[in-house]
C-alpha cells in the first residue's frame, strides 16, 4: 500500500519520467507489472479489512458497505472492490487537498 502512495505521488509530481519509445505508446512491462501487483495488494487489504466488517461490524462506513444487503443478499465483490477504490481515492484527495489549502 505504502509503495502505491509513493507511486502516486511521484507521478502528481512529475518525478517519473517518460523514455521516447514509452511517450510512443510503448509500455515497461516492468512498471505495468509493478502496478498491477500494488493494485491487487490493495485489493486484497481492503478485501480483509470488510471481511473483518461483516464478521464484527463497527460503526463506520465500511461496516455499512460490508454488511448491506439487496434481496436479501450481500453486494458481491465486485462492488465491494469498487466501492473501496473509491473510498481510498476520495480520502487520499481530500487529505491531499486539505494540507495544501493551508
Amino acid at each position: 500500500m505504502a509503495q502505491l502512495i509513493a507511486a502516486t505521488q511521484a507521478a502528481q509530481n512529475n518525478e517519473l519520467s517518460l523514455t521516447e519509445e514509452q511517450s510512443q505508446g510503448a509500455a515497461d512491462p516492468a512498471l505495468i507489472e509493478m502496478f498491477t501487483n500494488m493494485v491487487e495488494e490493495m485489493f486484497s487489504f481492503g478485501r480483509h479489512i470488510l471481511e473483518e466488517r461483516r464478521k464484527a461490524p463497527k460503526d463506520d462506513l465500511l461496516s455499512v458497505i460490508a454488511n448491506i444487503e439487496i434481496d436479501g443478499e450481500k453486494l458481491p465483490n465486485e462492488y465491494l472492490d469498487g466501492s473501496w477504490l473509491l473510498i481510498i481515492f476520495a480520502g487520499n484527495d481530500t487529505t491531499r487537498n486539505s494540507i495544501a489549502a493551508q
